[in-house]
C-alpha cells in the first residue's frame, strides 16, 4: 500500500488544538481524538515539518527584512512579533526544538502514531544548514567555501564566519538564501556526517522528507558550483549516504522533494518516493493532454510518485476556482503513487502562510469545500490503492476532453471518468468484458441525472463540464 500523507506544519497546529482544546497542547499531550480522526480519513503517515530547531539569526534576519515584515504585518496585523519563529529550514540543530519538548516527547508521539499504523516522516535538509549551526565553527571542510578575493567580487554571494568565506545557500535559478549557508555535496567527511543525523533521525520517524534532494545530484551540484565544489566524486552523494543508512535502518522511507525531470535518478539512487510536480502543474495549468501521456507511462514510473495538489511551498487548492479544484482532487485520489494532503486543505484554507509562522491564518471553515473532501475521502476508503492494476482506457468518440481510467481493488473494477470540457460530453468506454452492473461511487457534481447507461454497446458515460465521476464496475465472467 502507497503511503497517504498528512502534512502538519507542527507549531501551527499545536496552536490550533491550544485554543480548539483550551489548554497548552504539546507533543507529549495530543487529544487521542486528534490522532483518531487523522486515521480516520484514511493517512498512513504524518509530516511533521519543522519540528528541528530553527536559527536565532534567522529570526533577526526575518525582522529586519522590509519586505518580508510587510508581508507578516498584512498576515498577521496583531501578535505578528509572538509568531515569528524563523524559518523551518533554517536549522541550526537536529535536535527537537524545546518549544516542542524533548525527545523523548517525539519517539513518544511517533509510538503514539504507530499504535494506530500511521507512520511519522519529519525533514531533513541536505542543501544548506543555518549561519549559527556549530558545523559552521567545527567542520569548515563541509562547506562551499571562497577566497577573500572571490567573495569580496561576489559579496551578495558569501558571508564570513569564523574566518571562512561560507557560500551562501542556493538553487541555481534564484537568488541565495540569506539565511543558511551550503554545503558541499562532495564532501566525503560531510556525507557521512549527514547519514549520521540519518541514522539519528531514524530513532523517531519512520520516513524522511529530504528538501531539495536533486539540488545534490553530482551533475548539478557540479554545474551550480564549478571548481568551488572540487572534484566530481565516483559516487553520488544520496548513493553514498542512503546505503550507509539503511545498513542499520533498512525499513527508512526516503521522500525526495525533487523538481527538473529528477525523479528516476533519484528512485535508482535509493529514494522511495518523489515529488510529482509534473502531476502537480498539468492540474493547475489544466494541460490534460499531457496529464493523459504522463498517466499513460509505466506504473512501475507511477508507483514511486508523490502526488499533491497543495503544501506548504505552493498556494492553497481552495484559492483556485471550486470547479477545477474539485477535478484536481478527485484526479489525484485515483491515480497511482503516494498522495499528500496539507493541514489546512480538507477545510478549504485559502491563505499561504510563510513556513517562518507560528500561527495559521484565521479563516472560517468553508463548508463546501470540507463537505466536498469528505465525501470524496469516503470514496477513496472504498475504491482502495488505485494502482493495482491501473490502466487509461479507450473512449469512442475519442474526444481530446475525457480522461478515464481503471484500477482493481477487492476483486472488483473501478473508473475514474474525467470532462475538463465546459461542454456535456457523452462517450462510450471501451472494456475488454462486458459490464453487468455499474455503481456511481463519487460524483463531483449532481447535475446530470442519468449519468451511466448500460446496453449492447457497452458502458455509456455522460459528464457535465468539468465533473469526475468514480464508478464501481461489475463484469461478466
Amino acid at each position: 500500500m502507497s503511503l497517504e500523507i498528512y502534512e502538519i506544519n507542527t507549531l501551527n497546529w499545536l496552536n490550533e488544538l491550544s485554543i480548539k482544546h483550551g489548554k497548552k497542547i504539546n507533543l507529549n499531550n495530543i487529544p487521542d481524538n486528534e490522532i483518531k480522526d487523522i486515521q480516520d480519513l484514511g493517512f498512513n503517515a504524518v509530516w511533521l515539518m519543522g519540528v528541528w530547531q530553527r536559527s536565532p539569526k534567522a529570526l533577526e534576519i526575518n525582522k529586519n527584512d522590509p519586505i518580508f515584515m510587510s508581508e507578516v504585518n498584512t498576515l498577521l496585523p496583531k501578535d505578528r512579533l509572538a509568531h515569528l519563529v524563523g524559518s523551518a529550514y533554517s536549522i541550526k540543530d537536529y535536535s527537537l526544538n524545546p518549544v516542542l519538548g524533548v525527545w523523548q516527547d517525539l519517539l513518544d508521539f511517533k509510538k503514539l502514531l504507530n499504535e494506530r499504523n500511521i507512520k511519522l516522516i519529519l525533514d531533513f535538509v541536505p542543501n544548506h544548514v543555518a549561519l549559527d549551526h556549530v558545523w559552521t565553527k567545527k567542520y569548515p571542510e563541509y562547506f562551499i567555501k571562497a577566497t577573500d578575493e572571490v567573495a569580496a567580487s561576489q559579496s551578495n554571494n558569501f558571508t564570513n564566519i569564523e574566518g571562512h568565506n561560507y557560500a551562501l545557500g542556493r538553487d541555481p535559478h534564484y537568488e541565495p538564501w540569506v539565511d543558511v549557508v551550503q554545503l558541499n555535496a562532495f564532501s566525503e567527511n560531510l556525507r557521512h556526517e549527514a547519514a549520521s543525523v540519518l541514522k539519528n533521525i531514524s530513532s523517531v520517524a519512520d520516513g524522511v522528507r529530504c528538501d531539495m534532494a536533486m539540488l545534490f545530484l553530482n551533475q548539478i551540484f557540479s554545474s551550480t558550483w564549478g571548481k568551488l565544489a572540487g572534484d566530481i566524486p565516483n559516487t553520488e552523494y544520496w548513493q553514498s549516504v542512503i546505503s550507509e543508512v539503511r545498513e542499520v535502518c533498512p525499513e527508512l522511507i526516503f521522500i525526495a522533494e525533487a523538481y527538473w525531470h529528477s525523479g528516476e535518478k533519484l528512485v535508482s539512487l535509493g529514494f522511495n518516493y518523489v515529488y510529482d510536480k509534473d502531476f502537480y502543474d498539468c492540474l493547475w495549468s489544466e494541460n490534460y493532454d499531457f496529464l493523459r501521456l504522463y498517466l499513460s507511462r509505466p506504473l512501475s514510473e507511477q508507483h514511486s510518485s508523490l502526488r499533491f495538489i497543495e503544501n506548504h511551498d505552493e498556494p492553497r487548492a481552495a484559492s483556485h476556482v471550486f470547479k477545477v479544484h474539485r477535478m484536481a482532487a478527485a484526479i489525484l485520489v485515483t491515480t497511482p503513487g503516494a498522495h499528500l494532503f496539507y493541514h489546512g486543505q480538507l477545510s478549504g484554507k485559502k491563505i499561504k502562510m510563510p513556513v517562518q509562522l507560528s500561527m495559521d491564518s484565521k479563516e472560517n471553515k468553508n463548508k463546501k469545500v470540507s463537505s466536498f473532501y469528505r465525501e470524496l475521502f469516503v470514496a477513496k476508503e472504498n475504491v482502495g490503492d488505485p494502482s493495482n492494476r491501473f490502466e487509461l482506457l479507450l473512449i469512442e468518440p475519442q474526444y481530446e476532453d475525457v480522461l478515464c481510467w481503471r484500477w482493481e481493488y477487492n476483486e472488483s473494477v473501478f473508473i475514474t471518468a474525467v470532462n475538463y470540457n465546459n461542454r456535456l460530453q457523452n462517450f462510450r468506454v471501451d472494456l475488454i468484458k462486458k459490464p453487468r452492473k455499474a455503481e456511481l461511487i463519487f460524483s463531483t457534481s449532481k447535475k446530470i441525472r442519468r449519468l451511466v447507461e448500460l446496453n449492447d454497446d457497452g458502458l455509456w458515460i455522460s459528464l457535465a463540464p468539468h465533473q469526475v465521476i468514480i464508478l464501481k464496475i461489475n463484469l461478466y465472467l
